[in-house]
C-alpha cells in the first residue's frame, strides 16, 4: 500500500496466508468498521514511518508464528472502539498486538484480551465479545460465513466511546450506528430483531428494552453469500 493516505471502510480480511492481510508501509491508513478473521500470517501491519486510525474494527482468531497476530505497530496509531480477541502466536493467545517501544500509540474503549494495562488509555476492557458465530456454520475460521457480530448477551453493547464526536455514522453492515444511547465496540452495531438470521423478529427482546419509542423495520442483503439481519430500531 503506497498511497500517502488510504481509507479502508467496511472491509473483511479473511483467511489470508501472505505476510499480513493489510500492510500500511509508508501510508497513513484510516481503518473503519472492518474485520480481520482467520488470517494465518498476521492481520494488520502499521510499519515504522506509517500511521493508523483504527476505529470500530474487529480482529479475531488471527495467527502469526513469531509476531503480533492482530496488529504489528511500529508507527503512530490510535485504536478506538475496537476488538482484539483470540489472536494467537505459536506461544500464546490474546489481543495479538505488538508495539515498537518507540511508537506513539493510543488505545481507548477497546477489548484487549489478557489486558495488562501497559497500553494505558481509558475505557479498555478484557471481556469475551460473545460473537454470534465466530467461525460460521462451516466451523472454519477465516471463511466468508464468519459472523463476528455481537450476540444479544455481549458485554460490548453500549460500551464504546461515550463522546458522540468519535462515532461513525454507519457500521460494517451499512446500518446506522447508535441503536441505543451509546456506540458498541467492534465492526457491527448490535440490532434488536433477527439476531439469529432466521428471518424471524424476536419481539420479546425488543419489548424487554426500556426507552424504545418507535419502530422501523428494514432488511437488506449484505452480500449474495449471507443474509443481513433485519433490525428493529427505536
Amino acid at each position: 500500500m503506497a498511497a500517502r493516505f488510504t481509507q479502508v471502510t467496511n472491509c473483511e480480511f479473511l483467511g489470508n496466508n501472505g505476510s499480513y492481510a493489510l500492510d500500511a508501509a509508508g501510508s497513513t491508513v484510516f481503518l473503519f468498521n472492518s474485520v480481520f478473521s482467520g488470517n494465518r500470517n498476521g492481520g494488520f501491519s502499521n510499519a515504522w514511518g506509517s500511521g493508523a486510525l483504527v476505529l470500530n474494527c474487529t480482529f479475531a482468531n488471527n495467527h502469526a508464528t513469531n509476531s503480533a497476530a492482530a496488529l504489528s505497530n511500529g508507527g503512530a496509531a490510535r485504536l478506538e472502539n475496537s476488538v482484539f480477541w483470540n489472536n494467537s502466536t505459536d506461544c500464546c493467545v490474546g489481543a495479538g498486538i505488538g508495539i515498537d517501544p518507540e511508537a506513539a500509540v493510543e488505545v481507548n474503549y477497546s477489548v484487549l484480551q489478557n489486558w495488562t494495562h501497559l497500553l494505558g488509555g481509558v475505557g479498555n476492557v478484557d471481556l469475551d465479545p460473545l460473537f454470534v458465530d465466530a467461525d460460521g456454520p462451516d466451523n472454519i475460521l477465516g471463511t466468508e460465513d464468519d459472523n463476528l457480530r455481537l450476540s444479544a448477551f455481549s458485554p460490548l453493547i453500549n460500551l464504546g466511546d461515550p463522546d458522540p464526536a468519535a462515532w461513525p455514522f454507519l457500521d460494517g453492515d451499512g446500518q446506522a450506528r447508535i441503536i441505543y444511547d451509546r456506540i458498541d465496540m467492534g465492526a457491527y452495531e448490535y440490532g434488536i430483531g433477527d439476531i439469529d438470521f432466521n428471518h424471524c423478529i424476536s419481539m420479546h427482546l425488543w419489548c424487554s428494552l426500556k426507552g424504545c419509542k418507535t419502530l422501523a423495520v428494514g432488511s437488506a442483503q449484505r452480500r449474495p453469500r449471507t443474509t443481513r439481519p433485519t433490525f428493529l430500531r427505536p
